[in-house]
């Protein structure tokens, strides 16, 4: 009984453990980096991530979620732990941002092409721990 409890207890955890990863991360990106909006911060503060059977997890999240003509900030970050009852310890985070390009000739390896969907990806900040 005592395993299970502790099981059903860790699970109930989990979604504070990701909510404090990436509101940590929202915060140093912050202070790292203050070209990034405050509303990309935001919307990353509130991403759910894709957790693997590994122990990793990855974060990210896009502003605004519909690109369109302007400019773009996608945010992602990567963590690790050691078992299910640690905390997420981030491994890299990176913040992107792209533009819309405008081009006729599709990138290298490009099946379907759609030009005004071409946006060019600039890495902006990076952290490797």
């Amino acid at each position: 009984a005592g395993v299970a409890a502790y099981g059903a207890n860790a699970n109930s955890m989990e979604p504070n453990r990701r909510e404090r990863l990436s509101q940590a991360t929202a915060d140093e990106l912050a202070e790292s980096c203050p070209s990034v909006p405050k509303e990309a911060l935001a919307a990353f503060a509130r991403a759910q991530g894709r957790e693997y059977s590994t122990n990793r997890l990855r974060l990210d999240a896009q502003w605004p979620e519909h690109a369109g003509q302007g400019e773009c900030w996608h945010l992602e970050v990567s963590a690790q732990r050691g078992a299910s009852w640690n905390e997420w310890s981030p491994d890299r985070v990176r913040v992107y941002s792209s533009v819309p390009v405008s081009s006729d000739n599709p990138p290298p390896q490009t099946r379907n092409w759609n030009a005004s969907d071409y946006r060019e990806k600039k890495l902006v900040w990076e952290n490797h721990t």
